[in-house]
C-alpha cells in the first residue's frame, strides 16, 4: 500500500510538469481545474462573500481564480507540506492553509463552508478510507461540493484508451523530455494504485446521493468534474 502522502516524491514542479502531460494528449490542465470555478460562479451569486474550503489545495491551481476575484474566506488543506509551502509562497495570507488529512477534518464545524472544492485529490484517498471522507463531507454540509478528479468511466474501452494515453504521456514528459526517471517510475506505480483504488460516479452517488443532487459538468480524458448540490 502506498504511503498516506502519495505525492511526497513527485510534488516537485507538479503543476508545471503535469500541464505538459496534459498538453501532449491535446488537453489543457488549467482548463480542467478552472472548470471548478466556472461551474461554481454560475451557481453561486455571492461568491466573493462565500466561505470556501479547498481539499487537497496542492500548488493552488484550483483555488487561484477564487483568490483573483477577491474571495476573502478561503481555506486550503493538504497532506503535503511542500505543496502547502508552494501555495503560501504564491498567495501569501490570501488563503489560510493547514496540513490535514481529508478523512479527519474535525477542526472545522458543520456548516462552516458554503462551498467545498477539490482538484484531483479524492481518488488518491485509499478506497477503504474514502468512506470517512464522504462522511466528513456530509457532516460539513456544504451547499456545493465540487471535484475535478480522475473518475473511472463506465465505458471500459474509453477508460482503457484514456489510461494508456496518459501513461504514455507521463513516460514522454518525465522519462524522455526531463530525464526524471525516478519520478516517472513513481508516477507509474501511482497509476497502478489508482486503478486498484478507482473512484467512479457510483461511489459518489452512493455516498452523497441521498442529500445531494449529483451531476457531471465537464470531462477531459481520465478526468471528470462532478458537482453535488445540496437538496
Amino acid at each position: 500500500m502506498p504511503p498516506k502522502d502519495r505525492f511526497k516524491k513527485i510534488s516537485n514542479n507538479y503543476g508545471e510538469l503535469f500541464s505538459e502531460v496534459f498538453a501532449v494528449q491535446g488537453f489543457n490542465y488549467e482548463e480542467l481545474e478552472k472548470s471548478i470555478f466556472d461551474t461554481v460562479s454560475r451557481i453561486e451569486p455571492d461568491l466573493i462573500g462565500s466561505s470556501i474550503l479547498d481539499i487537497g489545495v496542492g500548488d493552488g491551481i484550483s483555488i487561484k481564480p477564487f483568490v483573483c476575484i477577491g474571495c476573502k474566506k478561503l481555506i486550503g488543506i493538504d497532506l503535503n507540506q511542500e505543496m502547502i509551502d508552494s501555495t503560501r509562497t504564491k498567495f501569501g495570507d490570501s488563503i489560510s492553509l493547514f496540513k490535514m488529512n481529508a478523512t479527519d477534518m474535525t477542526r472545522f464545524k458543520e456548516g462552516e463552508f458554503e462551498i467545498i472544492i477539490s482538484g484531483a485529490t479524492v481518488h488518491n484517498i485509499p478506497k477503504t478510507e474514502r468512506v470517512k471522507f464522504w462522511k466528513e463531507i456530509l457532516r460539513l454540509k456544504p451547499k456545493i461540493f465540487i471535484t475535478a478528479d480522475k473518475i473511472k468511466d463506465s465505458d471500459t474501452t474509453k477508460h482503457h484508451l484514456d489510461y494508456q494515453s496518459e501513461i504514455e504521456a507521463i513516460k514522454k514528459i518525465y522519462g524522455e523530455r526531463h530525464s526524471l526517471k525516478e519520478a516517472k517510475e513513481e508516477w507509474l506505480d501511482h497509476y497502478k494504485c489508482d486503478e486498484k483504488e478507482a473512484l467512479d460516479i457510483n461511489e459518489i452517488s452512493n455516498n452523497l446521493g441521498e442529500k445531494y443532487k449529483i451531476s457531471t459538468v465537464f470531462e477531459m480524458g481520465l478526468y471528470k468534474t462532478i458537482i453535488a448540490l445540496r437538496k
